[in-house]
């Protein structure tokens, strides 16, 4: 593969965080070379139906300007990237030999050897489930046909299959998770956490009722037997609390000591203790063992093979300061290669170590195009198209030919209006694309119609298409033959006509499509980039941009650099923070493309992504300075709750754990002369006021409780908590701290400690001991509160400067909680660190050096947007303000008494364009010409047949109508496809209605989950109604218009995703077996 002069990297590894890593390499010009074991790329992402804790399918849960695919699919990252990723499957890396910048990988596959060089490498292997051996002996896994692990339990989820008792067949009424399944056990499995274990069992408790709700089964009674329930992080303990309230859920804090299955007995027995040593037994129908990961084993002879450092347990060796670089050069590391972690961590860091990566690969003297070459201006090509024909495109694939007569088909085709090619392709559009460009071309074709399989794979494939022949967007279809007809009918025939009505329908719809205005040439891109806030996450940002050869506006609103990094004596590993930090300020202060601004503070921003302008006020002086930037990286920060509890301001021996910090700093000597030290978690986290878990105070007591031990051996210690959050190997040093002699005391929420002076500096501790169920008093020189993090309060006046929404917390939102980490619902604007929310330091590290990579591909052009589906105001407009107050992400103005939409924040919804009561808006590919004109065909096809309009939105709702095609169809129903619910308003209604539909559905997305829908209002923490909602309201009207025509309002039907029982009814009435 030719790849000229571009710097070439492998990425090992094609899960999360490896398709991560390679498509941010990519569109940052480099050539990318991804290997993956399996036979495609998805890792263990493959085998989740739904991830925590927004329990959508994740995987395709991305952005509408990526295109409506799937993430699963097993070409996502060429439809994305094509030439740049070269995916190579089903392939073993068998040795790596070389340096930086010449590595050679001798790659296996099917018999087969290559050599591949490279310049870089980033390891993604992974990990792999671990399953011990005590699990068969203790709880009788392999043996039990009820006892599964959680990843057992996924598969038959997501199958659709009732849950059945394994050993007879029975119906499960109650159901146990056992978790720490061979993680956190020294002598029978692995010591450390596997991080992820506590969230995937409730997610999957959740999914276990949702599945008996869709198929009105009775909801088990389900429990789950913890030693700690790890939901750290700041959306983690709502999930908890959901599972709680929602299908309560029971929590027991016990470790199972065994399980068995008498002969006979259907349920399972399963023995366990409480903390008071009560033994009990309880019978269940099924039980889920949580097990652990484990570093891969071909992870470790890659390693080997590079002499990259291990842990002892296998995983790659990191800095906390360097999270993902091994001291190799050339090689960096992501994902659970560098310990356990979820989808946000292996997200992040994929696009950290591609981050590291480029600056490597700058060093060593490759030269990347990072420059800004593209205006901002939705262009329309020269070639419109209203001269040329329509191409209709037939795959050849053995899918279709099942049912289909496909010459039947070309016959058709060539009979309809404007119809001058039709033509098979034997190569799979998904694989290769340019028999279609060809046949474009060589035909002088204006509209593109293909006929194939799914829409949502198919539609970066057309636009791509589009895109390289030079036609506008709204010129091409793609008509979904597989799953609404093949797969619907059984018989030929009917498929056949049905597939024939798609087609037809699709043509009419383009050859109406209207021609596209052109739009004047924006602004040119700014290759600047500002940074808002000094402290850690802002500074690597800083400087990881000014590192890629970007400019960079640093503005900090104290009087020096670092944040709350001043405040750290060192990190949980033992490195020193202060040195590290000093070192780091030096860099950033002397950095030539570094501009600081200390003592400022942004009062003014305007403009948009690639052309922003902010005004920055210079606190002594009043000084006023414009800075004209691209890019916007929102870096405030956070700080340490101020407690107003247990004395805290009222006895000088109550100190907070930062406080703490500061004096093992500076006042070791004083601290050495305490006797009793009492820590008290939880002050501040997971309670009313603040219901989320600051992620990193368990990790910091800990820390600061065993240098306590370093400076005195013989000090007590006493670590008052509700949960001890030590995920992954932080583990260690839970384990280290008890070894030591340090005392771990659990209370709850309902019962917290109470502190009181005890005469002179000393203080008394009084809390109920479950153990000995009953109050323990304790004497302490010294208080220390585990407050939690709170965002700071300039956070809202940033929001509203910048239209940024906030979260119901006051820290920033951004794009998806899993897979856009980092980037805002505001285009060009990134978020890191504390802003985001809770982090560790090693975690502010990694998501700056995210949001860095994120900004850089901003900045070099990556944001032009010709082939965005966008509204356009080009009828009368009255300046009522309607599409003002009704779009969800501010895209309207009005400008000279007349609507003007941003095409930049306009994320094609359509919701202003089903709102305007003139019908100036129109909406690229989705114009009400184009949907009559489907309606119109429709009419004509269905000759008389009454038949049922489902408009279904582009993402959840669409997949869902493409997942029936298991059953066939008792009725006659047609699917039209718009890119969200919210497009469909009164007219769309009435005229289906008009054309002799039996009946109009609407499907949208999981309500809280519609993919244009912001979070938050920009400037406040309060929710915004998704535009489905929205829409909701437009339908109720229109029900009452047909009421009072005389006509059954009830023709008229909405259903969210998952539908509600009755609704599933409806469905399957639609429906019968095959």
């Amino acid at each position: 593969m030719g790849f000229g002069h571009s710097p070439t990297v492998a990425v090992i590894g094609a899960g999360i965080a490896g398709a991560q890593a390679a498509l941010d390499l990519a569109r940052m010009g480099c050539h990318v070379v991804l290997v993956e074991r399996g036979e495609r790329p998805g890792g263990r992402l493959l085998d989740l139906i739904k991830t925590f804790p927004t329990n959508d399918c994740s995987a395709c849960h991305l952005s509408p300007e990526q295109g409506f695919f799937c993430l699963r699919s097993p070409y996502f990252i060429n439809l994305l990237e094509p030439g740049k990723v070269e995916v190579l499957s089903g392939v073993e890396v068998k040795d790596i030999t070389g340096k930086e910048g010449r590595f050679t990988l001798r790659l296996y596959h099917k018999e087969r050897e290559e050599n591949r060089e490279v310049d870089a490498l980033i390891l993604c292997p992974g990990y792999e489930e671990y399953i011990p051996s005590i699990l068969e002996r203790r709880y009788g896994y392999g043996h039990y046909p009820g006892v599964w692990t959680g990843l057992q339990l996924e598969k038959h989820l997501a199958s659709g299959k009732a849950l059945r008792r394994p050993s007879d067949g029975g119906m499960v009424e109650r159901v146990a998770f056992i978790q720490c399944a061979g993680s956190r056990d020294p002598v029978h499995g692995v010591p450390y956490c596997s991080t992820i274990c506590c969230l995937y069992a409730l997610k999957e408790a959740l999914l276990i009722a949702e599945a008996a709700r869709l198929q009105d089964l009775p909801l088990p009674e389900i429990t789950l037997f913890y030693m700690d329930i790890r939901t750290y992080g700041k959306t983690y303990e709502r999930y908890l609390e959901k599972a709680r309230e929602s299908i309560r859920l029971r929590l027991i804090r016990s470790r199972v000591h065994s399980l068995i299955q008498p002969p006979g007995h259907p349920r399972l027995l399963l023995r366990y203790a409480l903390d008071d040593g009560t033994a009990r037994v309880e019978e269940f129908d099924l039980v889920i063992l949580s097990t652990g990961v484990k570093a891969p084993v071909h992870g470790e002879k890659i390693a080997k093979k590079l002499q990259i450092n291990l842990n002892s347990y296998g995983f790659a060796a990191i800095s906390p300061f360097s999270p993902v670089s091994n001291g190799q050069p050339g090689v960096f590391v992501a994902g659970a290669f560098t310990g356990p972690c979820d989808v946000i961590d292996a997200v992040t860091q994929g696009s950290a170590a591609a981050a590291a990566c480029l600056l490597r690969l700058r060093e060593l003297g490759h030269t990347l195009d990072f420059s800004s070459s593209s205006s901002l201006s939705q262009s329309s090509p020269s070639n419109s198209g209203s001269s040329f024909g329509i191409g209709v495109i037939i795959c050849d694939c053995p899918l279709l030919k099942g049912n289909l007569n496909l010459k039947e088909l070309e016959k058709y085709a060539l009979t309809l209006t404007g119809v001058t090619a039709v033509k098979w392709v034997i190569s799979c559009p998904l694989k290769d694309t340019r028999e279609i460009e060809r046949l474009i071309k060589d035909q002088a074709l204006g509209h593109v119609v293909i006929a194939a399989c799914s829409a949502r794979a198919l539609e970066p494939v057309m636009v791509r298409c589009l895109k390289e022949i030079g036609l506008p967007l709204n010129r091409g279809r793609v008509v979904n033959l597989l799953a609404h007809a093949t797969r619907l009918y059984s018989d030929s025939p009917r498929a056949t006509n049905k597939a024939k009505e798609l087609i037809r329908i699709a043509v009419n719809r383009v050859q109406s499509s209207p021609p596209l205005k052109v739009m004047g040439e924006g602004a040119i891109l700014n290759s600047a980039a500002l940074v808002v806030g000094g402290g850690v996450a802002g500074m690597v940002s800083a400087l990881t941009l000014a590192r890629l050869g970007y400019e960079v506006h640093l503005v900090e609103k104290e009087k020096r650099l670092g944040g709350n990094a001043r405040c750290l004596y060192q990190v949980l590993e033992g490195g020193q923070v202060e040195s590290w930090l000093s070192t780091l300020e030096e860099q950033v202060s002397t950095h030539p493309q570094v501009h600081l601004y200390l003592g400022a503070r942004v009062i003014k921003s305007e403009g948009q992504v690639g052309c922003f302008k902010s005004t920055v006020e210079i606190d002594e002086e009043r000084k006023r300075e414009i800075i004209e930037h691209g890019a916007l990286i929102i870096a405030t920060g956070a700080k340490e709750k101020e407690p107003n509890q247990y004395l805290y301001g009222q006895h000088p021996r109550v100190v907070t754990g930062l406080k703490l910090e500061e004096r093992l700093k500076f006042k070791r000597e004083e601290l050495a002369r305490l006797n009793s030290v009492v820590f008290i978690q939880c002050v501040h986290s997971r309670d009313k006021d603040h219901p989320y878990c600051s992620r990193t105070c368990c990790s910091e007591t800990l820390k600061n409780a065993l240098e306590l031990k370093k400076i005195n051996p013989g000090l007590k210690i006493y670590i008052l908590n509700r949960d001890i959050m030590a995920y992954g190997f932080k583990e260690q040093w839970y384990e280290a701290a008890r070894s030591q002699g340090i005392l771990f005391v659990r209370y709850t929420p309902e019962a917290p400690p109470e502190v009181e002076p005890a005469g002179g500096d000393r203080l008394k501790v009084k809390v109920y001991e479950p153990i000995l169920g009953e109050e323990v008093f304790l004497l302490a020189d010294l208080v220390v509160l585990a407050t939690g993090v709170e965002p700071p309060q300039d956070n809202m006046e940033l929001a509203q400067i910048f239209k940024l929404p906030l979260d119901e917390y006051g820290f920033f939102t951004t794009l998806h909680p899993k897979l856009k980490t980092v980037e805002t619902p505001v285009p060009g604007v990134l978020t890191c660190g504390l802003a985001e929310g809770p982090k560790s330091l090693e975690e502010t590290i990694v998501s700056a050096q995210a949001a860095a990579l994120k900004a850089a591909l901003v900045l070099k052009g990556e944001k032009n947007l010709p082939w965005r589906r966008v509204a356009r105001v080009e009828g009368a407009c009255a300046a009522c303000l309607t599409c003002v107050r009704v779009c969800p992400h501010g895209a309207p103005s009005i400008i000279g008494n007349r609507s003007s939409i941003n095409p930049l924040l306009c994320q094609g919804c359509g919701n202003c364009v089903a709102h305007c009561p003139a019908g100036a808006i129109t909406l690229v590919g989705y114009s009400k010409e184009e949907i009559e004109a489907e309606l119109r065909a429709l009419k004509t096809c269905t000759d008389g047949t009454p038949t049922t309009v489902v408009y279904t939105c582009s993402y959840c709702a669409y997949a869902y109508w493409e997942n029936l095609g298991s059953l066939g169809l008792k009725e006659n129903v047609s699917v039209l496809q718009v890119p969200c619910l919210s497009r469909i308003g009164t007219w769309e209604l009435l005229k289906a209605l008009e054309m002799g539909a039996k009946e109009v559905i609407l499907t949208g997305c999981t309500e809280d989950q519609c993919h244009f829908r912001p979070p938050r209002v920009w400037g406040s923490r309060s929710l915004k109604p998704d535009p489905a909602t929205c829409q909701e309201k437009a339908l109720k009207r229109v029900r009452d218009i047909l009421r009072w025509l005389g006509e059954e309002g009830e023709v008229i039907k909405v259903w969210r995703l998952p539908p509600p029982h009755q609704e599933s009814r409806g469905i399957a009435g639609f429906l019968r077996a095959k």
